[in-house]
């Protein structure tokens, strides 16, 4: 896979003034988009979010996967595909999502980490952003988020001693009901990939057609490039938490998605390359992150 370095400034010295205000920027792109699951920044310039609705960019799934779903997955189109698999996933009492990637500005890079677990009514998440400490801006957060159906409520906890995959979580810093969660965030802990996924969200979209997974096992491949409306579940945390001073300007948002052969998720890459403003910079961005499923119980981690 090609290495992207954003920016202008390849194969030159940075001064410790751009360096800092740099990780100023990947702190606030961090902190602003590490809740909820994703780490990259789906809001593009010059979108007015208020004329969307979740309801109105989703396809009617019931209506697909009953029409579609006993349907082999080769003869599918890629959207509804990913619609079937994103059923399919939700049907499921036991969901494990892995995720690891990166985002790189300006030739600096801060690394991404996420756990994402269901264990029938009980949820977790665990997202980790760990990067480096220039001229006291300190990169690095943690945070976990239990959610119990059966309490409707989500229980937030910050963490410290931050390494690459794992941190240390005390303290409750805060609860809230699933629907304040998610009118923070954008999302909930249910939702296991980060798009909106559907006919009207995509600029393209391959058929499945089949390939070799990981494990050696027969699976399916789709490659997809979302255009802006996919991005209306972030926009809330984005503009209320990342603290941008302009949206981002995006040039792609690519996903490559592998199916297995029942047609749930198997592995997600998704790549973005965009530009933000920082304290009166414009710095070049890029972001890859890979999301692993497996369907067999692993435990919730306790505090």
């Amino acid at each position: 896979m090609q290495k992207i370095i954003a920016g202008d400034y390849k194969g030159k010295a940075k001064p410790k003034s751009q360096i800092g205000i740099m990780f100023l920027m990947l702190a606030a792109v961090a902190s602003g988009i590490m809740i909820g699951m994703l780490y990259v920044t789906l809001l593009f310039k010059g979108i007015d979010y208020s004329n969307y609705s979740e309801e109105g960019l989703r396809d009617n799934e019931s209506e697909i996967f009953t029409k579609y779903g006993s349907s082999d997955i080769a003869s599918l189109s890629g959207v509804n595909a990913f619609i079937i698999a994103e059923h399919k996933v939700a049907a499921k009492n036991i969901v494990t999502m892995d995720a690891a990637g990166n985002i790189n500005a300006m030739g600096v890079k801060q690394n991404i980490y996420t756990k994402k677990y269901r264990n029938n009514n009980s949820y977790f998440v665990e997202n980790i952003s760990k990067g480096q400490v220039i001229l006291g801006v300190d990169t690095n957060i943690a945070e976990r988020n239990y959610y119990d159906a059966s309490s409707d409520l989500v229980k937030i906890y910050k963490g410290t001693n931050i390494q690459q995959t794992s941190a240390t979580f005390n303290n409750l810093n805060e609860q809230m009901s699933l629907s304040q969660w998610k009118e923070k965030n954008g999302t909930t802990p249910l939702n296991f990939q980060p798009y909106i996924v559907s006919s009207k969200t995509i600029e393209s979209a391959t058929n499945p057609r089949a390939c070799t997974l990981d494990d050696g096992k027969r699976g399916y491949y789709i490659k997809m490039s979302l255009n802006a409306s996919s991005a209306f579940l972030y926009v809330k945390q984005i503009k209320n938490l990342s603290g941008l001073g302009d949206f981002p300007n995006f040039n792609y948002i690519n996903i490559e998605i592998y199916l297995n052969s029942d047609g749930t998720f198997n592995k997600i890459v998704c790549s973005e390359k965009y530009t933000v403003k920082k304290m009166g910079m414009n710095v070049g961005t890029t972001s890859q992150i890979t999301y692993h499923f497996s369907y067999e119980a692993k435990e919730i981690p306790t505090i």
